[in-house]
């Protein structure tokens, strides 16, 4: 994704969340239907390199709103917030670790919001979602890539949500100072979102 120039954290301040274009996808009808998270088949996780290894977590507490139209993305939109203190690694210390300055700042800034301001479609269950992402209180524009795929399930419809995009976590403000070393923790951590929804049938009259 793009970087703005500038101090990016100043510039921060200045983001506005748009409501969708009306251009594009289906014009009128009925807004997009809600789609209800199913957090035991869903998953958010990051991925980055601590000292040149692999490392991996995930947050076990996320919900949101999710109104969506695969024929008609331009009305669709999406608010997903995650809990920072649900962070699981493996390990209890490392996690409270995290949870702490100079890291998440759980205390302080206890929710991760992504609020979309644009969703394209881009291919064959292939869309991008434009959104602004807001941690430790700086919220900043990111470009999430994600295919879904839909299928009817009895008296539900179900679809399955996958996407990965990079950010960087100086930008949020995240392990600044002695930790702003990429050979010690990588800069760019890789947000990995699986998400299953369902909704209800809409019958006909």
């Amino acid at each position: 994704m793009g970087q703005a120039g500038g101090n990016i954290l100043e510039q921060a301040e200045e983001i506005t969340t748009t409501s969708p274009p009306a251009s594009g996808g289906k014009q009128g009808g009925d807004s997009p239907q809600q789609w209800t998270i199913v957090p035991e088949q869903s998953s958010i996780g990051f991925k980055l390199e601590v000292q040149g290894a692999p490392f991996e977590g995930r947050f076990t507490q996320f919900d949101g709103e999710i109104f969506f139209d695969p024929d008609n993305p331009a009305q669709s939109r999406a608010e997903v917030r995650v809990k920072i203190a649900s962070v699981a690694t493996g390990s209890d210390e490392r996690d409270e670790y995290i949870r702490a300055q100079p890291w998440l700042f759980a205390e302080s800034f206890p929710e991760s919001v992504f609020t979309t301001t644009r969703i394209e479609k881009t291919g064959d269950n292939q869309y991008l979602a434009h959104a602004n992402l807001t941690m430790r209180g700086v919220s900043l524009p990111v470009e999430m890539p994600f295919t879904l795929v839909i299928s009817r399930n009895g008296a539900e419809t179900v679809a399955d949500m996958k996407a990965s995009f990079a950010i960087n976590r100086l930008d949020f403000g995240i392990g600044t100072g002695e930790w702003s070393n990429p050979e010690t923790v990588g800069i760019s951590p890789v947000i990995a979102v699986s998400l299953h929804v369902r909704r209800e049938n809409v019958q006909s009259p």
